[in-house]
């Protein structure tokens, strides 16, 4: 029962789950890889925009196509091609996000997981506040 993980164990995991896609629309195939805590803090800031009624507003065109991008690792986009992005096939784009999503965590699970006010948040992910640490008895700590 002592065999906990050890830091070096933690950074040495290779944690980050990819795979490949078939697209039909296209023909082939393409790479992906689970988008990383900081690439899902990234694409919640730049889709984010805070709208006149100082509620967030999220731009889920620029989302989906980040989450293409941070995602999709063969053939690799820049942000620079989001735009381009919103011309393609919906059903491809939303068949790569589809697969990124099952690969890892998404923003919205993180933001369930933690049950916090995205508007408290000021461009952050949830998973940094209002999280608490219980100790094995259930004593928080």
């Amino acid at each position: 029962m002592d065999n906990f993980l050890t830091a070096e164990e933690l950074w040495a995991a290779d944690d980050i789950r990819e795979d490949t896609l078939f697209v039909p629309e296209w023909g082939k195939r393409v790479r992906l890889r689970a988008l990383t805590l900081e690439q899902m803090a990234q694409l919640a800031n730049k889709a984010t925009r805070r709208g006149s009624n100082g509620q967030d507003i999220i731009d889920r065109e620029l989302s989906v196509a980040l989450t293409v991008i941070y995602g999709m690792v063969e053939p690799k986009l820049t942000e620079a091609d989001s735009h381009r992005l919103s011309e393609k096939s919906a059903n491809a784009i939303t068949r790569i996000v589809q697969a990124i999503n099952a690969l890892g965590a998404t923003e919205d699970a993180v933001n369930g997981a933690v049950k916090s006010d995205a508007s408290e948040l000021n461009g952050a992910l949830s998973i940094f506040t209002g999280t608490r640490v219980e100790n094995d008895e259930g004593d928080p700590h």
